[in-house]
This record gives structure tokens, sequence and C-alpha cells, in this order.
């Protein structure tokens, strides 16, 4: 037969880099190309007849196969017993053979020198059974980089032959193959499964040839270390620090417990051996305990760090609108996380102001107006703001007075507010000297100013239910009673009706129906016992407007003229005379007094400008002055003693042009006013800030 003799040199028997093949014609082995037996789906049989041994020590022998046409060690598969071969040797293929594919076979002797093969025999495989594997070894706690055992038999010496899949998503590359196994290190890509330490079970798939086995294994991950020796004290916008081992995570979240409230840090940093976070200013106290989430499992750490609390500046005043910008100086203010600042140490003050800028030793603050939202504390015009960081307040604080002439009084009580968004019921006040009554929902009420509350009172009067007690006007007669002018709730002309109110007895009496029909109520006014109507009338499909008095004490209604246009006024008594705020349909409004002879409103007395109708129920004399709210919001204050205007005011000042005032219903305390937002809130005007 032909022999081959391969020498493998010392510094090349690891690595098959200097290979040198060459005919060596000498008596050493001497064996036959193997013979073939049984060819199946179990694998092939392999024999080889040994006609010499020659005389140097036989290391192994055996067979080599391939799809290869010249089979060698580092393209084959390989069967072999160590020791002397007898004169006839067999053996199995029963692995590492795909079906109807060509193999090449040879035998092959290795002694001292190097190795002897066989010519090639090709044969057709129909299949092996394959590898086996008995058992994974993983380690006890495992760690990214550590290496996994796969020990069987019946394994490929072929590197790409190997195809494994970690729980069908992470390939892993085999390592040192060999018949009895192979090993696999177990990557950092585990990390981006979703799957990932959900449960404590690695599933590998391990495909050879044409064969596919899958395996599962239980493990145990190593837990972090961290390390809380010596820890730093670090300010909010420091980078905090935190060292240890096995940190290594897709995902890491630290947080701690505030009651059962979970306050987050942002990891602004993560590494095998370092987590950076920064930290949030309402942590519980300064020296907090944090949990770690790693890996799917939560850890507890305590004395990692300190922190030094937020603090304001002493002696901080600040006069202002509610709008306008102020800025608190201080030090150690949170850049990065929210700032929390508090009123009077008991309300949250992002119910009302913002922070527009901010750095360490500055807070630029300005309202974005939730001081009007439903239900936000009441605030008082004067009050403390305090930094709250670490569970504490600051040991200093700030003084705000608010210079907003009109701010929230009280928030106004469920039972008086509408039941849903279509309910047009309005709240509605009469003040009688120092007693101020509220209508809602045809239920009477008393307000008492000074504790903020309401009682209801016994109030019997047969209203049907379709009608709201005085949502076109209240007006006050000479004697101490009052004049309630009442339609349903769309306003409708045939259910126009006027009550007379008696606030001794709480009584209701109905007065004469109106002759004709109304169409709307222009201008009220009472003087010398006869309540005054400006109208506009409806007949024929025709409007008209018309002036009409109802003399209270024979309870009748008389017409006193025909008006060229709407005439829209308040009427009032100063000094027992009959005064009253008149606007057009253009807006322009004057004030005019009442010619008790002829009944008639006399010529101007002043002419004010086109700033609306006036818009009150009734007209507010405070300190021998008169206040009246206009459609344009504007609020006119009139000097009654000097007969002059003494000035026009915006009612914008320091208030958000989205809110809606009622200004039809208003009552004063002393030099306030009082009236509704949105039937929602009372709000209080501070005359003494105009």
């Amino acid at each position: 037969m032909k022999k081959t003799i391969i020498y493998l040199f010392v510094a090349s028997i690891t690595l098959f880099s200097c290979q040198k093949e060459m005919d060596f014609p000498f008596t050493d082995p001497n064996f036959s190309p193997p013979l073939l037996g049984s060819i199946n789906e179990n694998g092939a049989e392999f024999t080889c007849e040994v006609y010499e041994t020659g005389n140097l020590p036989i290391l192994e022998y055996g067979f080599m196969y391939s799809t290869l046409a010249v089979p060698r060690p580092l393209n084959s598969e390989i069967i072999s017993t160590s020791g002397k071969p007898d004169k006839k040797f067999s053996r199995q293929a029963n692995y590492a053979l795909r079906q109807g594919e060509r193999y090449y076979v040879v035998s092959f002797v290795r002694n001292e020198k190097g190795y002897v093969f066989s010519e090639a025999i090709p044969f057709d495989s129909k299949g092996s059974l394959g590898f086996q594997i008995t058992d994974v070894i993983i380690p006890e706690p495992l760690y990214f980089g550590d290496t996994i055992h796969f020990n069987g038999n019946g394994f490929s010496r072929i590197f790409d032959k190997y195809r494994i899949k970690l729980d069908d998503s992470i390939d892993l590359f085999p390592l040192e193959v060999s018949e009895n196994g192979f090993k696999a290190i177990f990557p950092k890509s585990y990390l981006q499964l979703q799957s990932a330490f959900t449960m404590n079970q690695l599933n590998f798939k391990i495909k050879i040839d044409d064969k596919e086995l899958q395996v599962s294994k239980t493990f145990t991950f190593r837990d972090p270390l961290i390390n809380n020796v010596n820890p730093q004290t670090y300010n909010f916008n420091d980078e905090i620090i935190i060292t240890g081992k096995y940190l290594l995570s897709d995902f890491i979240y630290l947080y701690t417990y505030e009651n059962e409230e979970q306050i987050y840090y942002s990891v602004n940093y993560k590494s095998e051996d370092t987590i950076k976070i920064s930290a949030p200013s309402r942590l519980p106290n300064p020296n907090p305990t944090v949990n770690f989430f790693i890996r799917n499992k939560t850890y507890l750490a305590e004395n990692l760090f300190k922190l030094n609390p937020s603090e304001l500046n002493p002696n901080q005043n600040f006069k202002i609108l509610s709008t306008q910008y102020f800025t608190l100086e201080g030090f150690n203010f949170n850049e990065k996380w929210e700032n929390s600042i508090w009123i009077d140490k008991k309300i949250d003050a992002s119910n009302y102001f913002s922070i527009r800028y901010i750095d360490d030793q500055k807070l630029e603050m300005y309202s974005y107006n939730n001081y009007y939202q439903n239900k936000a504390p009441i605030l008082n015009r004067t009050f403390e703001l305090s930094v709250k960081s670490l569970g504490a307040f600051s040991q200093n604080s700030a003084n705000l007075t608010l210079l907003n002439p009109t701010l929230p009084f009280l928030n106004l009580p469920e039972y008086l507010l509408k039941t849903d968004i279509n309910d047009k019921r309005r709240i509605k006040y009469l003040q009688f000297e120092d007693k101020v009554l509220a209508l809602s929902k045809n239920l009477l009420y008393q307000f008492y100013p000074f504790d903020k509350s309401f009682k209801k009172l016994t109030f019997n009067h047969s209203t049907p239910q379709n009608i709201d007690l005085g949502n076109l006007f209240t007006k006050k007669t000479d004697d101490g009673r009052a004049i309630i002018g009442s339609a349903d709730f769309n306003m409708s002309q045939n259910t126009f009706r006027f009550d007379l109110f008696d606030p001794k007895d709480n009584s209701l009496s109905t007065l004469q129906d109106f002759p004709n029909l109304i169409k709307y109520i222009n201008g009220v006014a009472f003087s010398n016992g006869k309540l005054r109507l400006s109208i506009t009338t409806q007949k024929d499909q025709k409007l008209f407007n018309e002036s009409w008095v109802l003399d209270l004490e024979k309870n009748e209604w008389s017409k006193i003229s025909d008006l060229d246009s709407q005439n829209f006024y308040i009427g009032f008594k100063y000094n027992s005379q009959s005064y009253a705020f008149h606007g057009n349909e253009y807006g322009r409004l004057s004030l005019k007094k009442l010619n008790e002879s002829t009944e008639e409103w006399g010529p101007e007395i002043e002419y004010f400008g086109n700033i609306g109708i006036p818009k009150s129920s009734e007209v507010l004399i405070i300190d021998q002055k008169a206040y009246v709210y206009t459609s344009m919001m504007y609020l006119l204050i009139f000097d009654m003693q000097k007969m002059q205007l003494e000035k026009i005011v915006h009612r914008s000042i320091g208030i958000p042009i989205y809110t809606s005032f009622d200004y039809n219903y208003t009552f004063a305390i002393d030099s306030k006013v009082y009236y509704n937002l949105d039937d929602r809130i009372l709000m209080e005007l501070d005359l003494e800030y105009l």
C-alpha cells in the first residue's frame, strides 16, 4: 500500500500551523486502508488490518473521516484508541455523519515521529446517532464571562459544525471542542433578552450536523457587591458615585421609599463596578436607604452617601402681583430635579407658582395661574415661602405679599355649586347692612365672612322648579326689603316674575305680574316706593323699548314713557337722591340723576367713555364713593361727595384673563368687595390695593 507519514514538530503540535508532509520509505507502521463495513442510519463501521507496527512505539491509532477528500487532524472527526493495535481493529463512527452526504475515511497510526495515513476511501453516509449530552456544568453563582461546560459523547471536533443558541436568541461559540464535549462563555448580551433573569433557568439549543438537542439548566446569578464604607457627602448637583462589583445590568433602577411612595434617582452612568446618579430633593432624609433594582432583583443598601439640604438666604421680602416674576436666592438648589417650595410650611406652592429658571443659587418663580383653579387652597395675602428638601424645611424663609387687588377668598361649598355643566343657576347675594344672604338653587343661606361659613335659613316660598330666584336682579327698597326679579333658566318671556323679600322673617311674597311680555330688562332702580324698569317688549314680532314703574304700595304697574333705544342702567341712592349709571348699546357710560317730579332721568352729570354697560345688580357705596362694574371688565369708582370720577380700573390687574367673574351680584364689607368666579370661588377685592 501507499503510506503517508506526517511529522508534527513540538512547536506545531497544538496549533497544527507548521505541517510537513512527505513520503517516508521505511518499514515502520504498515496497515490497510479502511475496509467499509455496515453503513446505516446509526453510522458506519470501519476495519483496518495491521501488517506491521514498525520499530517505534504506537501512541494512537484509528480512523479519521471528513467531507474533504484528504482527511487530516484539523478537518476530520477522529475515532481512535491509545496504545498498540492488534492485527486487526474496527471502530464504529456513530456521530457527525449527515445522511446522503459523501465522506472520505483514512486509517492512521501515530507514533512519536508523527502520523502515518492510509489512502482515503469514499463512502456515502446514511446518517448517524449523533452526539449525546450527559451534563451541563454552570458555575455557582454565575456571572458574565464565566465558562459553561457541556459534557457527553459524540461531539464533533469541527467548530464550524456547531450552532448553539441561548434562550432561542443569543449565539454561543464553542471552545475546546472534543468528542467528549465543549465549553462556552456566558455572554453579556444575555442582558438584552426581555426574559433575562425572570426565571432561574438557561435554555440551550445545540445543533451539530443534522442533529439538534435542547437542554435546560437552573442557575443562581451572582449578587452585586455594593461598597458602603466611608460614605461621601454631596450637594444635589453633584454626581453621586457608587462603587462595587458585579454591577453590570441592562436596566438599573435606584429608588428610596417615602412612606409607600418610591422616589427614583436619575442613573447617569453604569458599568461593571460603578454607578453614577443624581439625587432628587424629595428624599426623606440626608442619609437615605437605597433600593437597587438590578437584573430583575431588588437589593437594599444603607449608608451609601450623605446629602446637604437646600437653603434660602435670610431676609428676603417680595411685594408683587401674582403674575410677576420673583427670584428666591439661596444655595444648593437642585438643577436636575424638582425643587419643593412650600407656603407657610403647609401648602405645596406648585399649586400656584412654577420655576422659570434655576441654578445652584437662584430660583426664578412665576405664577402660572393654578392660583385660580377649583379647590386649590386659599392663600392669605401675605405668606412665607420655604424650600423643603430631605424631609425638612429650610431654616430661613422668604416673605411674599401679593399686591393683586383681587384675590380668592373662599372655595364655595359643594352644596351651593351647580350640579352639572348644564346647570345655569347662579349664586346671588343680597346685603342688608352687615347681613349678607345668598340665594342658591332657590334656597336661602346666611354668609358669615369672618369665619367663611354659610348657614341655611328657613325660607318658605312656592316657587316653581324651573324658576331661578334672583337671576334677573335683586334691588333693595327704601324700607330695608328687596325686590327679586326672576325668570326660568332660559330667560323665557312668559316666565318673568317679581317677589318682595323681607329679611326680618325671610318671607317671600309675589308681586303683580307684568302686564306685557318682557323680552329684556335693561335697567333697574328703586326710589320713592317705586321699582323703575327699562325694558324691551315684543309686540307683533316687533321690539319696543319702554320705561315702567311698579308702585310697591299699590302693587300696580304703569308705563312712564317710550324710549328711542335700549337704556341700560343701575340705580342707587345717595343722600336720599336717586342716581344711576347709564349705558347704551355702544358701551357709552355716564352718570345721571333722577328728576323726582317728572320721573325721568336727567342730563348727564359726567360721561366716562365707552367702557361698557353697568353689570352690577347693586351699586356699592363705600366711604362716599360709588363702585360699579361694567360689561367690559372695568371697575368705575366715582367720588359722590366731590361729584367727580376718581379712577377706572381694568379687572385684569394681576388676574388671568381667561377667568369668568360674575359682577352681577356683589356685596361689601368695610373696604372689601366680594363676588363670584365661575360660581366656584368667592373673590375678594381689597380697595386699598387699587
